[in-house]
């Protein structure tokens, strides 16, 4: 499964709950892949052997908005990339201030059973 996390803007707190969300999981086996999609890669010079990073910027912000200017196609844009970058795997999107607390056997069993 690949676990999935957007990052941009100029907010630091972001960045630094990304790296406690992407430490939380990265301990269970069923993550085969962390990817960051940041406008800041720099960030996460510390993982560079753990993830892997795709680099966006303020032009690809605004694409990826669209005409209407909407924010939240961001996520949906970033998706659709990972998507068609791998897409014979299972996505996990989580925000920045989500952290795994328990194992995620059952959810990955379910995935794997298209249940």
């Amino acid at each position: 499964m690949n676990l999935i996390i957007l990052t941009f803007g100029n907010n630091l707190e972001n960045y630094y709950q990304s790296i406690f969300s992407i430490m939380s999981f990265l301990k269970d086996n069923n993550i085969k892949r962390v990817i960051v999609i940041t406008e800041q890669p720099e960030i996460y010079k510390i993982f560079q052997d753990y993830i892997h990073i795709i680099s966006i910027n303020n032009k690809i912000i605004k694409e990826w908005k669209g005409e209407a200017d909407y924010l939240f196609r961001i996520k949906i844009k970033a998706l659709e990339k990972v998507q068609k970058n791998y897409p014979d795997n299972h996505i996990l999107f989580v925000d920045t201030d989500t952290f795994l607390y328990s194992s995620l056997d059952g959810m990955y069993s379910k995935l794997e059973n298209n249940e």
